[in-house]
């Protein structure tokens, strides 16, 4: 099973499990940490193209390459305020041949696990999604990294972005 912890400033929690046979848990913590470039780790993003205006979907596309090649990259994007990891954007994502899995992660973030990368190899994938708010938003952050070696990260800052 499964389940989420609110541990906001000054709370805390004591998990205590009682079994007589081996028990694995995993962790994932989510910090609101601002965006610092990073420029570390052994695969490098990239985005190109055109946000449009409100109603319109979006064209742009992420480029992630491996300086060394990378059995299992994962990437994290960070969606734009408006931008919701509803199922057309997740079935959008999965329908690429570069990924294995879409997850949404909260608060406002796309988990991708893709195929490998060789050596100099890249995956380009559209991230074309329909916006529902104009003005100023921020977004489209990107963490990339192995999935076994979560440490190895580069991140490539949110950008400001107008919406007509």
């Amino acid at each position: 099973g499964a389940t989420t912890l609110d541990l906001r400033a000054g709370r805390s929690a004591t998990i205590r499990i009682r079994s007589e046979s081996v028990v694995f848990a995993r962790i994932e913590a989510v910090f609101g940490q601002p965006f610092a470039a990073d420029t570390d780790g052994p695969l490098v993003a990239t985005i190109e193209g055109e946000s449009g205006g409100v109603g319109d979907v979006a064209a742009f596309e992420l480029s992630v390459t491996a300086q060394r090649a990378v059995d299992s990259p994962v990437v994290e994007i960070q969606l734009p305020a408006g931008v919701e990891a509803d199922a057309q954007l997740l079935a959008a994502l999965q329908a690429n041949g570069a990924v294995i899995e879409a997850t949404p992660r909260h608060p406002g973030f796309v988990r991708l696990r893709l195929i490998p990368l060789a050596e100099d190899a890249t995956h380009t994938l559209p991230l074309a999604f329909r916006w529902r708010v104009g003005g100023d938003v921020r977004g489209l952050g990107i963490v990339t990294y192995p999935a076994d070696r979560p440490d190895a990260m580069t991140v490539l800052s949110p950008r400001d972005l107008h919406l007509q």
